[in-house]
């Protein structure tokens, strides 16, 4: 896992989060193909506390599709029994459209359709339950020989609220 404290360097996304305890930043370190089941997207993992309420910020760049119809499936794996998942996904689906999607738990995928040098942002709370672990993004691909590539440089940041 690429997790990484912030310790006023270069990658930190914000000049306010240098040097705080409480923000943890995972950067995608090279490009990757998703191109069908379910699988880790490499990198994009951050460890959560126990009992412990998260602000998360995921950016997500992709740089290259193709097949017909692709559809790419953003969702998660994480810690057992947390109290509370509410995360919003934007979308470009286009070069001027957007759209958006809810997740409420780490089993709901939020999908849409993939479009080449657009970007798709997560963001919102999480409040753990009694179980630490990691929270790890995951990818699926769908349509007819779908390959959707997420780019160097996706991110996420988990802001340690309570």
């Amino acid at each position: 896992m690429a997790e990484t404290k912030i310790t006023n360097n270069e990658l930190d996304p914000s000049p306010a989060t240098r040097n705080d305890p409480r923000v943890t930043v995972a950067n995608k370190t090279s490009a990757q193909a998703i191109t069908g089941a379910a699988g880790n997207v490499t990198d994009l993992a951050v460890s959560l506390a126990a009992s412990t309420t998260y602000r998360i910020e995921l950016n997500i760049p992709i740089s290259a599709v193709s097949g017909t119809s692709p559809t790419l499936n953003l969702g998660f794996t994480g810690p057992a029994s947390p109290t509370l998942v509410s995360l919003r996904r934007t979308q470009m689906t286009s070069a001027s459209a957007i759209t958006t999607s809810v997740i409420t738990s780490f089993t709901t995928m939020g999908a849409s359709t993939a479009v080449a040098n657009t970007h798709h942002t997560i963001e919102g709370t999480i409040v753990n339950g009694a179980n630490a672990g990691t929270l790890q993004l995951q990818a699926t691909a769908a349509g007819t020989t779908p390959s959707i590539t997420i780019a160097a440089g996706a991110s996420i940041i988990a802001t340690k609220i309570s």
